[in-house]
């Protein structure tokens, strides 16, 4: 297979994998311990054939080394993405000379991507270079997909930042027990681990271990006895064999929009790289004006989303069309037979109602089957985090999107996280462009202010692009109030109600109203039809039929459209937008108090109150970062509502 260019493919989301292990590993069970992330590697790539691979690694001797050599000679189209603890000319002497040529082989790797540096200066102490290399360790386990562990399993005391450690952490779904950040407590990430047994030099007395001694689960590993769910990690790794699916199994999971297979976040990253590829030539402008990878995908996802946004906007309205047919012939069924018996180009009336039910059935199973609902709410969810991780990147905010967004639905949309926190570290090698790094007050040269100066106008830039043209847009979306029966009924004509738009009052009016007057024709036509005080009208047989079908009828119509309505509209989306506006209101009158007492700062620097260059910077960050995680707050509620709701149609803001 030929080998392929990465930045040919900027417009893909890779698969990732990492490795923790040992460094004083014995070279029988090094061997065996490769060989095992060889076959797991190509046992991926038969089953995901478009998506790029990329392979972590700190590349330190052993384990990081041996591992990341194996993947990079497993798979032509999988790339490493080097990953040092702390500058270069400090770690190289970690490694013992021997084992040198290799790590300068790794990382200058025609096929190495970048490197990552976590922390530009060594620390002095033993203390502080473990925590170091457990940085390096959790940054590893928290950004891969599947974690190969090369482990003796040694369950003592896990040493700082050692294998053991690692493990224990992924293990927990990548959340530290010490770390009390609430994107740290809020949330666990879900992978695969796979445990490799080996020996340390120390344990050459032990027994050789064998593939039975392997470990690999899903993680978060809640119970040791998670029968299920370790033999679907099996048999995604390729240790356990199933018989294909039957084709009825098969057609019966897609219509479900469920997925066959075991690996279901790999998957859906394959199946949205295939709408990526689909969607590259007809957005390649403005792909290629992008810098990073978020905002590579962010165009993309944006545009897919919006195509499944139409076809199941598209597919509701002729479900609740057709669906209005049937039920209008149902209800007037008496009345047609009774007319087909004097025009024969009726006689087909049976065939005719049943038909338009069989036309709703249809189009339910086709939208089901095509997974408009589903693919919609996923790519616009991906969409809407990198809206906010682009602007995060912009504003220089060092925070992951993923450690906010979506962390109460873990498992089915666990991929949708993966995706957007794969995407943050493949941008993390140019975080020197975006990183801004305020000066101390002890450097405030005119030099240094000039540097302020430059980084806060940056900051009002984004004041524009984000705050000002979120209110622009929430303002637009909100409708006139309406006040008394005809705003509601007109408002309800123009089809203009879309869905988290609308405030609460026309929601409850329309309900009401609708509601009522179909329960008083109910009643009307119930007194109409069966006491007989209403026989002096003398109505003849094909008027009560008339009555009585559209008697039936009222009461189909307000169920759909109470269905309809309840669908299209609910109090929690318009609670969110209301929220929304008020809160980016509220920003952009912090933003302003910022800028004031800024401009007051450097007019009277004698002034009590002031704002050195640096407390500028980072206060405006903070209005930033806060607008930030509200936006994936509001973003996972709507995905998670949404999920609950069979017809909704929302529109992503």
């Amino acid at each position: 297979m030929k080998t392929k260019n990465w930045e040919n493919q900027r417009h893909l989301v890779p698969i990732t994998f990492g490795i923790t292990g040992h460094r004083d590993i014995l070279g029988e069970d090094l061997k065996r311990a490769t060989e095992v992330v060889t076959n797991t590697i190509k046992h991926y790539r038969s089953r995901f054939p478009l998506s790029p691979f990329v392979f972590i690694s700190p590349i330190a001797q052993g384990a990081d080394s041996a591992a990341a050599k194996a993947a990079l000679e497993a798979d032509s189209n999988l790339f490493l993405q080097v990953l040092f603890p702390f500058s270069e000319v400090d770690y190289l002497p970690t490694i013992e000379p021997d084992h040198q040529p290799l790590f300068h082989e790794l990382k200058n790797h025609p096929k190495t991507i970048g490197i990552i540096t976590l922390h530009d200066e060594k620390l002095s102490t033993h203390n502080k270079i473990d925590e170091d290399y457990a940085d390096v360790g959790e940054f590893v386990a928290l950004h891969t997909h599947l974690l190969f562990a090369f482990t003796n399993g040694d369950e003592g005391i896990a040493k700082k930042g050692g294998t053991q450690e690692i493990v224990k952490y992924r293990e927990r779904g990548c959340t530290n027990l010490l770390d009390t950040k609430s994107s740290n407590v809020r949330s666990s990430e879900q992978g695969i681990l796979y445990q490799i047994k080996v020996r340390r030099l120390t344990d050459i007395a032990h027994p050789t271990p064998t593939s039975n001694d392997d470990r690999v689960f899903v993680t978060p590993k809640i119970n040791e006895d998670e029968h299920d769910e370790n033999q679907k990690a099996k048999i995604a790794v390729g240790l356990k064999h199933k018989a294909p699916p039957s084709w009825f199994k098969r057609t019966w999971f897609k219509f479900q929009g469920k997925c066959l297979e075991a690996d279901e976040i790999a998957a859906n990253i394959e199946e949205l790289n295939e709408q990526c590829e689909k969607q590259l030539e007809e957005n390649l402008g403005k792909v290629n004006q992008e810098k990073y990878l978020t905002g590579v995908i962010r165009v993309l996802t944006d545009k897919l989303a919006d195509i499944y946004q139409k076809n199941l906007s598209y597919n509701v309205k002729l479900i609740f069309r057709f669906a209005i047919f049937a039920v209008c012939l149902e209800g007037f069924e008496k009345f047609f037979e009774k007319v087909m018996e004097e025009n024969h180009y009726l006689e087909h009336f049976p065939l005719l109602k049943y038909s338009f039910a069989s036309i709703v059935l249809i189009i339910w199973l086709f939208n089901r089957y095509k997974k408009n609902k589903e693919l919609y709410q996923a790519y616009r969810a991906i969409s809407e985090a990198l809206r906010t991780q682009s602007y995060w990147i912009s504003a220089g905010v060092d925070d992951e999107p993923a450690d906010f967004f979506l962390v109460s639905a873990i498992g089915e949309a666990t991929w949708v996280r993966r995706v957007i926190r794969t995407i943050w570290i493949l941008d993390f090698k140019h975080k020197k462009d975006w990183v801004i790094n305020p000066e101390t007050d002890s450097q405030l040269t005119h030099q240094h202010n000039a540097h302020s100066q430059k980084i806060s106008n940056q900051l009002d830039a984004l004041e524009t692009n984000w705050i000002d043209d979120q209110i622009k847009y929430f303002k637009e979306k909100k409708l006139k109030e309406a006040k008394g029966l005809f705003d509601y009924v007109w408002a309800y004509i123009q089809g203009n109600i879309k869905s988290s738009i609308i405030n609460l009052e026309l929601f409850e009016g329309l309900q009401k109203i609708f509601f009522g007057i179909f329960v008083l024709i109910f009643v009307t036509l119930f007194l109409v039809g069966n006491y007989p005080i209403i026989d002096n009208l003398k109505l003849d047989d094909e008027t009560k039929d008339i009555v009585n079908g559209f008697k039936n009828s009222c009461l189909l119509i307000s169920g759909l459209i109470g269905l309809y309505i309840r669908t299209k509209l609910f109090e929690q989306e318009v609670k969110k937008y209301r929220m929304s506006y008020t809160m980016f209101k509220h920003a952009k009158l912090s933003y302003h108090e910022i800028k004031r007492l800024e401009a007051f700062s450097k007019d009277d620097s004698s002034a009590n109150i002031i704002l050195t260059p640096q407390e500028v910077i980072i206060k405006k960050q903070n209005v930033y970062r806060n607008l930030g995680i509200s936006a994936l707050d509001e973003a996972s509620l709507w995905y998670i509502s949404n999920n609950e709701v069979e017809l909704e149609n929302p529109t992503g803001g």
